[in-house]
């Protein structure tokens, strides 16, 4: 017999134990080692190796433990292993072992949780957790000698690779999930029988309620053979959760690259799209693993296309055409619910000519990555989180800078403030209503974007004015103006209140250029101010119409430092009034040059390639 492997906790030759009592120990051999020692096997449970460990005694679980000190009575299956976790130390000293952390699941097993439970809190937050269970390949248990596995407890363990075989979900003897019970725990029979108490018993005093006793290693059958795709499929979604957490890989797909976590979630988002023959979550262990790989074969059918319009047509096939993981509509609803970023590229392409100009901009269909609106939450103890795709109105000026849009996309010049509508609404649900009102604008005002929309498909100009809306876009997300027109609207809302200032302000300091008056110079403060137009200023500053040289001397004026120094001086005297000081620029123009394009696909890693090699010859 080997010495203990913590010499220095046993007691010597003549030594007292723990307990007081004297106990002699002759050669260096431990009483309190068992004599036949059970070692757990690689990726096993803690309760696989108890019953295996109790069944070479030929014991209970419970009494087993008992002999080591250790009382498993209150111990369920799903909290046995932490019960354990402070035992570890007892337990090397009875198996021989050097102190360690027993009953470690693999890296696999690891990850297919993890990769599982970071889809469900993302994409599926009210999803029920699985009951407990286990998958088992029959073949498997005769090697291990009934030893067990963690990977077969994931839901994503559908093949046994090892001998190219789908896993087990019930017992073919009583037809019950194995570990599914504790009666699993109570029993002394070997960890290859199934241990599932029988049902409709008859009942009367000293009966004891027979198990199946089924042996599970004979539960072999041709039915369970998989198929090399099947095979391939399993092996793909195992690379692909081993590289889940190398952030630094992404996919290449349609010209562009996604992250592993959304080409796994978009293989989950396939497989939830419908229920399982036998009903249950398709998730749920008792589900048939041939059926979950063949749901999985239509989400690698779309992951080996190259072209958006080829993908959907498998995607039509998969998830049907009004399915709650691609839809194709703008309702509020989408904006509550997390989607997935490849479908949502697939469906939104494809379709882009099926939809209208208005839901083209909700979607941001001129980006190169169009999706659905997002949501704004309010969280515990934070403010108003921020929408993703849609811009904040605090960017937008009342009329859109000059020359940002073609000057033959508009019919006069206060289709610049309709164009500021029409930059409001990308990647959102706002109404043409709110957002009029929101730019300081008449609310029948909401009745322009739509015919203008309407006079620019007329003409077929709506694709290019919609193009550079999402340039501008672009331009303002990577560089946003230092600016809040949002809150200057509301201090210049009150348009008595600019000309009271300004005639003070020009009372005091006089006029720079003769012939104008302060009423005059409060139109053009809030004009410059704002970012607006003076036939859309509050009363009494807005005018009917505008010349055109006194437009040209608007913008001349603005340049002139003296004609600077005197809004400056009343930009202050607002402010001031206000109790909110603005740091920005009196005015303000986005920079008119060539936009980057971001999503550029570089070189494909060697693991990369491997993977969609695996996929294409699928």
């Amino acid at each position: 017999m080997p010495a203990p492997a913590n010499a220095q906790r046993s007691p010597q030759h003549g030594g007292a134990s723990s307990s007081g009592e004297l106990r002699p120990v002759v050669a260096g051999f431990d009483p309190q080692r068992l004599p036949i020692a059970v070692l757990p096997l690689d990726d096993e449970p803690a309760a696989s190796w108890a019953v295996r460990f109790a069944h070479r005694y030929q014991m209970g679980v419970r009494s087993l433990f008992a002999s080591m000190g250790i009382t498993v009575s209150a111990w369920t299956l799903q909290n046995f292993q932490s019960g354990l976790a402070g035992h570890h130390e007892a337990l090397c000293d009875a198996l021989g072992l050097p102190q360690q952390r027993l009953f470690e699941p693999s890296a696999l097993s690891l990850a297919s949780k993890a990769a599982l439970d970071q889809y469900f809190t993302e994409y599926r937050p009210l999803h029920a957790r699985n009951k407990p269970g286990s998958r088992f390949c029959p073949q498997c248990l005769a090697d291990r000698g009934g030893g067990w596995k963690h990977l077969w407890q994931q839901p994503l363990s559908m093949v046994c690779l090892e001998h190219e075989a789908y896993l087990r979900t019930e017992c073919p003897g009583c037809t019950g999930r194995p570990w599914s019970s504790r009666a699993w725990l109570d029993s002394s029979a070997p960890g290859w029988e199934c241990a599932r108490l029988l049902k409709g018993v008859q009942k009367g005093p000293r009966r004891r309620i027979p198990r199946c006793g089924f042996d599970l290693r004979n539960s072999v059958t041709d039915e369970g053979v998989a198929s090399k795709s099947a095979v391939n499929t399993q092996q793909l979604i195992n690379r692909l959760i081993d590289a889940d957490a190398q952030t630094d890989i992404r996919w290449p797909l349609f010209d562009q690259e996604f992250p592993f976590p959304d080409v796994l979630a978009l293989l989950f988002e396939v497989l939830s799209a419908s229920d399982p023959r036998d009903g249950g979550s398709p998730y749920s262990l008792g589900a048939d693993p041939q059926w979950q790989v063949s749901r999985m074969y239509d989400g690698v059918a779309i992951l080996s296309e190259t072209d958006p319009f080829a993908a959907n047509e498998h995607l039509l096939r998969a998830l049907g055409r009004h399915s709650r993981q691609a839809p194709l509509y703008a309702s509020r609803a989408a904006a509550h619910t997390t989607h997935n970023p490849i479908l949502t590229h697939i469906v939104l392409s494809a379709n882009v000519a099926t939809l209208s100009p208005s839901k083209q901009l909700t979607y941001r269909t001129a980006s190169r990555r169009p999706g659905y609106p997002t949501d704004a939450t309010r969280r515990p103890n934070q403010g108003l989180t921020p929408r993703e795709r849609e811009l904040s109105l605090a960017w937008i000026p009342q009329m859109l800078w000059p020359g940002t849009i073609s000057e033959h996309l508009r019919k006069d010049d206060l289709d610049r403030a309709t164009d500021a509508l029409l930059l409001g609404r990308l990647g959102s649900n706002r109404s043409w209503q709110y957002l009029a009102i929101e730019n300081q604008l008449p609310a029948s005002f909401r009745t322009r974007p739509p015919a203008r929309l309407r006079w620019l498909q007329k003409r077929d100009l709506w694709d290019t004015l919609h193009q550079e809306l999402e340039e501008v876009a672009v331009r303002l997300a990577a560089d946003p103006p230092p600016i809040d027109y949002h809150k200057r609207r509301l201090r210049t809302f009150d348009g008595e209140w600019v000309q009271s200032c300004t005639s003070r302000i020009v009372a005091q300091a006089g006029s720079p250029v003769p012939g104008i008056d302060s009423r005059e110079w409060a139109r053009l403060f809030w004009a410059t101010y704002t970012g607006g137009d003076v036939r859309l200023a509050p009363a009494p500053l807005g005018i009917p119409s505008v010349p055109n040289e006194h437009a040209d001397r608007h913008v001349s004026l603005v340049d002139r430092p003296e004609v600077t120094a005197l809004l400056q001086e009343i930009r202050r005297c607002i402010e001031d009034a206000a109790g909110e000081e603005d740091g920005g620029p009196l005015t303000w123009a986005p920079r008119l040059v060539p936009l980057e394009r971001d999503f550029a696909v570089g070189e494909s890693s060697v693991l990369v390639r491997a993977l969609r090699l695996q996929v294409l010859t699928h």
